[in-house]
């Protein structure tokens, strides 16, 4: 957290919030959202999440079978996101991976020198944009690819989330397949 003036009610707020989320059994929606909320504000400061965190968290903690919606980008060990999402459908958790994708991460539309920022602590980077752009769209797809291809390996709903359109209509569309497919 940001030091300013309310520094101090800040780290009061977030000891009160870890003991109650300590003391605090997840056995309903509420008790789930509250936790879910209380580990956002527990991110670290940059704000970074991996999905190898899939695996690491205290998914026993959850004592009724529920849903699970991942939202992430996908961009780390697949070995491991396995690892996580294949102890959540041993759980009988009801698993749904939103692939949050960038357009211009899909497209590669630059045209120029550009210098790419890592947000993952990678140093900035001069590209030729030109000069890897098929070679970059063809990793991309095959990472795309495999990502889908894992869920569908582990009977897990998967769908693309692309940043530029409302969340609400990815979710109606993957929700109406769900619907659809278990009548």
């Amino acid at each position: 957290m940001e030091e300013r003036g309310g520094a101090g009610l800040e780290r009061l707020v977030e000891a009160a919030l870890r003991e109650a989320v300590a003391r605090r059994p997840i056995t309903s929606l509420g008790s789930a959202l509250f936790a879910f909320l209380a580990a956002v504000c527990f991110l670290p400061d940059e704000g970074q999440w991996l999905p190898t965190q899939v695996r690491d968290m205290d998914w026993d903690a959850l004592k009724k079978r529920g849903m699970v919606l991942i939202f992430s980008d996908l961009f780390d060990d697949l070995a491991s996101l396995e690892l996580g999402l294949k102890h959540l459908k041993h759980r009988r958790h009801d698993v749904l991976v939103l692939q949050v994708i960038d357009p211009a991460e899909r497209e590669f539309d630059f045209k120029d020198l550009t210098l790419f920022k890592g947000l993952e602590s990678f140093a900035p980077q001069l590209v030729d944009t030109r000069a890897i752009r098929t070679a970059y769209c063809e990793e991309f797809q095959r990472f795309l690819s495999e990502t889908a291809t894992l869920c569908r390996d582990l009977r897990i709903d998967h769908a693309l989330v692309p940043t530029d359109e409302p969340l609400d209509r990815t979710l109606r569309t993957l929700l109406g397949h769900r619907l659809k497919s278990s009548r």
